[in-house]
């Protein structure tokens, strides 16, 4: 049986789990907000263009709260630490094996973060780059996740050296070592992204640190069928307030071409990613 066959929408259904009528993983703003129809209509309207079929569930319940961002886990999993979510669901009929063999099926068992964002579209789409990061527990690095920093950082060298943006401790490639970078590096980074970036975060210099703004082109990604940078100015600020500057316009204009084949490499490697996870079940 094929994918359309079983699902009408990316989001067929979202499936709540617990009590909803008070607080337990989730707190007041964000459950009103999800037992709210037109927010669930909403919700499902934001997700039309992605590619993939998800489940996605939402358990309010202290079981829940003991796990996040634990990562892919199977039915036994599911039985042994969450059974009341587990014997819930199997009695519904919502942990059908043909239906979670075709889709991407997660479990949100929270919304924690800092700075607290409400649990929109845009926040759930964000939270499943946060699980792709991790795939196999918090500890762990998903290869296709480094892979696509990998992409980043190599078009990020080059535009660096154009706009003479210093280096220090020099990103090796790996999201640990840009942790591991000095502040400049991850504050320049930062401005840089939110220069290029189009989505809110980024317009509004929204984003926490360095590497949410990966989680943030995922979350693009699947909202809006693709990836997209602005263009460069001429100049930005970075770290300290620090003014960068290219001055010269046929090196802006190779930047652009630059951050369009980012963008084009960016669109596969996330497709590439988000397909490798059809048929698993994440906890978060």
């Amino acid at each position: 049986m094929r994918y359309f066959e079983l699902f009408e929408s990316p989001i067929d259904d979202m499936t709540f789990s617990g009590d909803w009528s008070r607080n337990s993983s989730y707190k007041n703003s964000d459950r009103k907000l999800l037992m709210n129809p037109k927010a669930q209509e909403k919700i499902k309207q934001q997700w039309i263009k992605t590619k993939f079929p998800f489940n996605i569930f939402f358990v309010n319940s202290p079981e829940g709260n003991r796990f996040t961002n634990k990562g892919i886990v199977d039915i036994f999993w599911l039985a042994e630490n969450m059974p009341k979510f587990y014997k819930e669901m199997d009695a519904a009929g919502k942990l059908d094996a043909e239906k979670i063999d075709l889709a991407i099926n997660i479990i949100y068992t929270n919304n924690k973060g800092s700075p607290k964002f409400p649990m929109t579209g845009w926040m759930i789409a964000h939270r499943f780059g946060h699980v792709l990061q991790h795939k196999h527990g918090h500890n762990t690095s998903n290869y296709l996740y480094e892979e696509m920093a990998q992409i980043i950082f190599r078009y990020v060298k080059d535009i660096f050296e154009i706009y003479n943006i210093p280096i220090k401790n020099s990103l090796r490639n790996s999201i640990s070592a840009l942790f591991s970078s000095d502040n400049s590096t991850n504050i320049n980074l930062m401005r840089f992204f939110s220069v290029i970036g189009t989505m809110r975060s980024a317009r509004e210099n929204m984003l926490s640190n360095s590497v949410e703004f990966f989680n943030e082109l995922i979350a693009q990604y699947l909202l809006t069928g693709k990836v997209k940078f602005n263009k460069m100015p001429a100049s930005f600020k970075g770290y300290k307030g620090q003014t960068f500057f290219c001055k010269n316009q046929n090196d802006l204009d190779y930047i652009d071409r630059l951050l369009d084949n980012l963008a084009d490499e960016l669109n596969d490697i996330i497709e590439e990613i988000i397909s490798d996870s059809v048929g698993e079940i994440f906890v978060m």
